[in-house]
């Protein structure tokens, strides 16, 4: 190795590892959509269709930075022979260091119509504000 290659790697390291420390203790918010359960009558899990235009094929839980978002969803309950995809979409302005809980409400058993809820919110407390 050079001596003038040295000091350039010597910096890049330093600046990786500095990136490292600060985005670990930077606060974030989770998206989740596994805990729909036991909640009310004709309820049905959703999956993260997109987040700001970005795509996750059926991802069931989500990092993202605190702030404004556009999310979509879709249910994945079945309907009399097949599924539904039918997409439902939400602006959320996210709180630092708090999960956000979503399933889908159906109006009755063979209804293909739903209508996206939150569930809950959480306190993350591993997460520093």
């Amino acid at each position: 190795m050079t001596r003038r290659l040295a000091p350039s790697i010597a910096t890049c390291l330093v600046a990786a590892l500095a990136s490292i420390a600060s985005g670990a203790d930077a606060p974030y918010a989770v998206i989740d959509t596994t805990d729909w359960n036991k909640v009310e009558a004709y309820a049905a899990p959703v999956t993260i269709a997109s987040i700001d235009g970005q795509d996750y094929l059926s991802e069931s839980r989500r990092t993202i930075t605190p702030g404004k978002h556009t999310l979509e969803f879709v249910t994945t309950r079945m309907v009399r022979t097949s599924k539904i995809r039918q997409t439902r979409s939400i602006e959320l302005d996210a709180k630092p260091c708090t999960t956000y809980y979503f399933y889908a409400k159906h109006p009755s058993k063979f209804a293909e119509e739903w209508e996206l809820k939150l569930l809950r919110e959480t306190e993350i407390k591993s997460c520093t504000k």
